[in-house]
């Protein structure tokens, strides 16, 4: 009878699994908050602002991988609750700090009992139930880890939570100096920061980026090290290609062991085993590669449209804005050099393009791959209704396929022969409490 095919490890987020996805770097990201727990004299929340997919949940979820056991964790995610009334709000926050209790083994019995009515429990919870609670667990620090507080932002916008809701977590800070708290916010809300002040100031705002090449290789090969090994150079293929991306890391870690799987005689991971899993991480990962294109303004379209179509020649140079606007310059969309500064910075800003002295390069290869079949020229509204197509727009979509197919072949050409015995061993930097 054959051996049960192990686990996959890797979660991509489209399985929606309640197993929490593995996890590597973000080493200063829990600096950050550790710093931010330990300087009571200041209080307020730390804010993680990322892109969708950018592991923000996994991020609090891993909170006791970081911390040892003088800090509590306390998980609440507001996405999963009916943020419909301030009582139903404020006893979630009390579930949630005795989840955090319990997991921890303390008993709750010694907490005070919830009042009778709804009015009271504002202050009961500040007043009464934290000076409580604190008491119980003495020297210890209780951090409250508030994921997606937009949709907290949002209840109070539709009158469902009082307009003082953020500020009332603010005092619950002020009140208990051993209370900590952090909140994710998705980084295409970053326009409602300032409606977390007095809970968060612009220098308690991390921002989540992509993972270094190392974390990229950690993630690649740790959790599979019991089953296959995959050689540094593919691992680094890989990175260039997913831009260290977490979520497209995710997929290709989990087609990578579905392929091992199927042949789990491969060890070590063949090269042509990791080619494999590229085309397959695009094709799962167009619908994000669209969503991400329409959070753009039509200046950043249309310069990343010229970067696709100038790197027709050399997928992997880079590109100099003067060749940006030059390029735009021979159609109906030219823009000027202010402009497309303006365009470079918000990529930059989102993570999808460095700008160095070098040029511009596309940090993501599959983001690179769907811009050039995909990145497109508005039609002009002079012509919009009418049969007569330029040519220019029908040359410019026949070389985006071409283009494509270039791309594909740099992207899995770069991924090389040589596989060494066993990955690179992983550092893990833990933040203990002072």
């Amino acid at each position: 009878m054959a051996a049960e095919t192990p686990q996959n490890p890797y979660v991509p987020p489209e399985l929606d699994s309640p197993v929490l996805a593995p996890f590597a770097g973000r080493q200063s990201a829990f600096v950050a908050l550790h710093q931010r727990l330990t300087t009571p004299s200041k209080p307020g929340a730390l804010l993680f602002l990322g892109g969708r997919y950018s592991g923000k949940t996994t991020l609090l979820r891993r909170f006791s991988d970081f911390f040892d056991e003088t800090y509590i964790p306390a998980y609440l995610s507001l996405r999963e609750m009916p943020l419909v009334r301030d009582a139903a709000w404020v006893l979630a926050l009390t579930g949630a700090l005795e989840r955090g209790l319990s997991e921890n083994e303390y008993t709750l019995s010694r907490l005070p009992e919830t009042p009778d009515t709804d009015n009271k429990l504002r202050s009961w919870l500040r007043d009464t139930y934290l000076p409580d609670l604190f008491s119980m667990v003495r020297r210890h620090r209780v951090v409250l880890l508030l994921d997606d507080v937009d949709c907290l932002l949002d209840a109070v916008t539709a009158g469902k939570l009082p307009k003082d809701s953020v500020a009332y977590l603010y005092s619950l800070l002020e009140n208990q100096p051993n209370l900590g708290m952090a909140l994710t916010l998705d980084s295409r809300r970053e326009r409602d920061v300032d409606r977390l002040s007095p809970l968060v100031r612009g220098e308690n705002i991390f921002r989540l980026g992509s993972l270094s090449p190392d974390e990229s290789a950690w993630l690649l090969q740790t959790p599979a090290a019991p089953y296959y090994t995959i050689s540094d150079e593919s691992a680094a293929a890989i990175h260039k290609a997913t831009g260290g991306q977490p979520y497209l890391l995710q997929r290709c870690g989990f087609f990578l062991f579905q392929g091992w799987a199927a042949h789990p005689d491969q060890q070590p991971l063949t090269p042509a085993a990791v080619k494999t899993c590229i085309p397959r991480v695009y094709a799962t990962s167009a619908g994000d590669f669209q969503r991400e294109w329409d959070l753009l303004n039509a200046n950043e379209r249309l310069v990343l449209t010229a970067v696709s179509r100038l790197l027709y020649t050399d997928p992997l140079r880079a590109i100099q804005p003067a060749e940006i606007e030059a390029w735009l310059v021979e159609t109906d969309y030219p823009l000027d050099a202010t402009a497309i500064k303006a365009a470079v910075r918000g990529l930059e800003y989102r993570d999808h393009i460095t700008l160095s002295s070098d040029g511009l390069t596309v940090n993501t290869g599959l983001w690179q791959m769907w811009l050039l079949e995909n990145a497109r020229l508005p039609v002009p509204r002079a012509i919009q209704g009418s049969a007569k197509v330029p040519v220019k727009l029908l040359l410019a979509v026949l070389a985006g396929v071409l283009l494509v197919l270039l791309l594909v072949l740099a992207l899995v050409n770069s991924t090389p022969e040589s596989v060494p015995d066993a990955p690179a061993a992983p550092t893990v930097t833990l933040a203990t409490g002072g």
